[in-house]
């Protein structure tokens, strides 16, 4: 095998290297993409007060597990799938919460055949009061009972959930009765598909574009 021969040979057999490598290299990209990726939505900026504020980049949230209306458990994961919209209280709560209900009812009828693609859900930090039971009666009282998916458990465990998204929460002192209000964090969490945070809304902003943000998640699939 003469000189030039070799070198053609070895020639050859780098590029074959390099193109293999190439390859694999776009095999694996392909394969640790997510099946429904929703990174390229683009949310319309926001002004400083608009009470909107964007996740950017979308942040992954820690998987959790509590009861909901129907006395079943239930994860953060298993709505996956869908955008899902998050809110926190309580079921004795004389404001923020049944509005924050009813605009969920308003949402869900607005989206029309889009909103039952949308996980709404009410995660209560009153674990002492609000059973399954509990939650069960304020929806169907709110008519959002085939809606929204309420979440309840032990406060602990609720307010370490919690912190992730930066609610919190503050027992009021009871009064004669033994009735107590808590303050509590209001508005809503967007998260995409994925299960992605990728928007905060805080209460009383507009219901237009929450359900504009919603859009975009679901029409990217």
């Amino acid at each position: 095998m003469n000189k030039s021969y070799r070198s053609l040979v070895f020639l050859i057999s780098g590029l074959v290297l390099a193109i293999s490598l190439a390859a694999l290299w776009v095999l694996a990209q392909r394969l640790t993409r997510p099946a429904d990726d929703s990174t390229s939505v683009v949310f319309e900026p926001s002004s400083p007060d608009s009470g909107i504020t964007y996740i950017d980049p979308p942040r992954v949230m820690p998987d959790f597990t509590l009861i909901d209306q129907q006395g079943q458990p239930i994860k953060l994961s298993d709505l996956r799938g869908k955008p899902t919209l998050i809110s926190w209280g309580y079921a004795n709560c004389p404001d923020i919460c049944p509005l924050t209900l009813s605009d969920y009812r308003r949402m869900y009828e607005e989206l029309g055949e889009d909103g039952a693609r949308v996980n709404f859900v009410f995660i209560s930090v009153d674990g002492a009061r609000d059973t399954p039971q509990t939650l069960a009666a304020v929806f169907s009282r709110l008519r959002v009972d085939n809606i929204v998916r309420g979440m309840t458990g032990p406060h602990e465990d609720v307010m370490r959930i919690g912190a992730d998204y930066g609610v919190q929460a503050r027992f009021n002192p009871p009064n004669e009765h033994g009735f107590y209000t808590i303050d509590h964090t209001g508005g809503s969490f967007l998260l995409d598909a994925q299960g992605r945070w990728v928007a905060r809304y805080t209460f009383a902003v507009d219901r237009a574009p929450i359900i504009s943000d919603i859009q975009r998640l679901l029409a990217a699939g």
